[in-house]
């Protein structure tokens, strides 16, 4: 997926016919999309948060992807929350000190490929931690970044795409948007069975 491929595909969702509120959430996705796509990344090419910002103009897809300071505060997070020299991570995600500290700072836009090596360094799953940054949950984004749940995200993401290809097979396109929220519940009370349920089998062995 290269920059040109990303600005064509903002601009196709620009001049859908849905609506502004519409268009937004599906830049975010079609955004979140791309870095979490395994091709990402494969041409070499690199995004910085302008780039992204460029390709997504105001009014359908306006810099309301918090990815600047707010990416700056995660990423600062991670490294501290790390425990590493600052100069190790540097080192570790192909970085120059000087540039890992203005990232830091936010005085510099980090490329999506620069924050997924600073997280990896800092021994944070980066894809979930930045998919919740991308869809403005930067304070769950901080709080879950280096947690069990963080860890289930980050793979419930990757594997989300293949597993309804293969469930919904041709009826993929039949899918509604409005049916995501009943769905992410759905999902949350089959967790929540699920953990009782080996609350009550570890009972019963206790016994």
């Amino acid at each position: 997926m290269t920059c040109q491929e990303l600005r064509a595909g903002c601009r196709i969702l620009r001049e859908s016919r849905v609506g502004k509120v519409s268009q937004r959430a599906l830049c975010s996705f079609y955004v979140l999309f791309v870095f979490l796509h395994p091709s990402y990344g494969g041409t070499g090419e690199s995004m910085t948060t302008r780039e992204i910002r460029c390709a997504m103009p105001d009014p359908a897809c306006p810099a309301g992807i918090p990815l600047d300071d707010g990416l700056a505060r995660l990423l600062l997070s991670a490294v501290i929350a790390s425990g590493r020299a600052r100069q190790d991570i540097a080192q570790e995600a192909r970085i120059h000190k000087d540039a890992l500290r203005r990232i830091l700072e936010g005085k510099r836009a980090a490329t999506l490929d620069e924050a997924i090596r600073i997280l990896s360094a800092s021994g944070a799953k980066p894809h979930a931690a930045l998919a919740l940054q991308l869809l403005g949950k930067s304070g769950k984004a901080t709080d879950w970044m280096d947690t069990d749940l963080g860890y289930f995200l980050e793979i419930f993401l990757q594997e989300l795409p293949e597993a309804l290809e293969r469930s919904l097979g041709n009826q993929l396109h039949e899918v509604r948007p409005r049916w995501a929220k009943g769905a992410a519940h759905r999902v949350a009370s089959l967790l929540a069975e699920h953990i009782d349920e080996l609350e009550r089998r570890d009972t019963l062995y206790a016994k």
